[in-house]
């Protein structure tokens, strides 16, 4: 930190030797006389304080932080002392340049700083608000299956606030069932990455096992680690249950329509008269699963062979129920 001085007289003229001052502040020795206004603008208005200090009323008056501009931009303090009571007064600069530009540079940096933090809140929130928009529980954890992040579907599932799930293990905070059907397959998604999609059985808090597709993908950053992988759940237990009535459902029918069948053949003639000349023969095969037409071969008397054949409009079981 650099000091430079001179005097000033009661005129408020520079009296004294100014050349370091003017060295200071790159301005070339003008005229002899002076004036402390032409050279610092900042005392104009304060004139009267000076003089103050010049009569000895003030022991002293400081101006601080002022900026110059020129050649380089210089920062300085500007202060008087009364020299001589009623006749002059000392003037110092104190240069603040090289600690005022650290300063700067901190405010920037803070400033950058705050302006990083700012942008990082703001994207943690729409992450969040992402992610809790998402109905199904979605958390992702790392390669030492530590939780890192989860929605609030995830703490609902795992029925614990976010605080104990976040740093924590997934055998720490998943029922003992769950571990190995949720880390399925991490082994490979480390190494090679991509998307793995398969069908599981958890349990819920209440004990009450549902059936879901689990989906993880891996993705990485920007550190050392081997990357991480988000995972979802998708129950899908009504869909079964649904797919299961259906089955169930199907079953049934098949069974009735078996049931139908076998009706249905026993009425069908399955055996021919003997006729001496005649060998007959014939085949049934309804469209459907069952049908409703009909056929008899039936000798009237040792004269006549009849052949008798239905054909009931359309096909099927209602065909067969008119037929029955």
């Amino acid at each position: 930190m650099n000091i430079y001085y001179t005097t000033i007289d009661n005129n408020l003229i520079l009296s004294g030797n100014a050349k370091q001052i003017f060295n200071y502040l790159d301005i070339a020795s003008t005229k002899k006389d002076t004036a402390l206004c032409d050279l610092f603008p900042e005392t104009v208005g304060i004139e009267e304080t000076i003089n103050e200090i010049i009569n000895g009323k003030k022991d002293t008056f400081q101006l601080n932080d002022i900026t110059h501009y020129l050649n380089d931009k210089k920062f300085y303090n500007l202060s008087f002392y009364c020299n001589k009571k009623g006749e002059s007064a000392i003037l110092v600069i104190q240069d603040k340049s090289n600690s005022h530009n650290v300063v700067q540079t901190i405010k920037q940096k803070k400033n950058e700083l705050a302006l990083l933090n700012m942008e990082i809140i703001r994207k943690e929130a729409f992450s969040r608000t992402l992610l809790n928009s998402i109905p199904n529980p979605v958390f992702y954890y790392n390669a030492e299956s530590i939780i890192i992040g989860c929605n609030d579907a995830f703490t609902d599932f795992i029925q614990n606030k976010p605080e104990e799930i976040i740093g924590e293990t997934i055998d720490s905070v998943l029922h003992e069932d769950n571990k190995q059907n949720i880390k399925k397959n991490d082994d490979q998604l480390f190494i090679k990455g991509g998307i793995v999609e398969y069908e599981s059985e958890l349990f819920f808090h209440s004990e009450e096992k549902r059936n879901v597709i689990i989906t993880k993908a891996a993705f990485s950053t920007n550190d050392d680690s081997k990357g991480y992988i988000l995972a979802i759940f998708v129950d899908i237990t009504e869909r079964e249950k649904i797919m299961n009535a259906l089955q169930n459902r199907k079953d049934a029918m098949e069974h009735e329509l078996q049931i139908a069948r076998n009706t249905l053949s026993a009425i069908i003639q399955t055996s021919h008269p003997s006729v001496p000349g005649f060998e007959i023969a014939s085949r049934y095969q309804p469209l459907e699963e069952i049908g409703g037409d009909y056929y008899s071969i039936k000798l009237v008397g040792n004269r006549y062979l009849t052949f008798f054949i239905c054909d009931i409009s359309g096909h099927g079981v209602g065909s067969a129920l008119f037929l029955t």
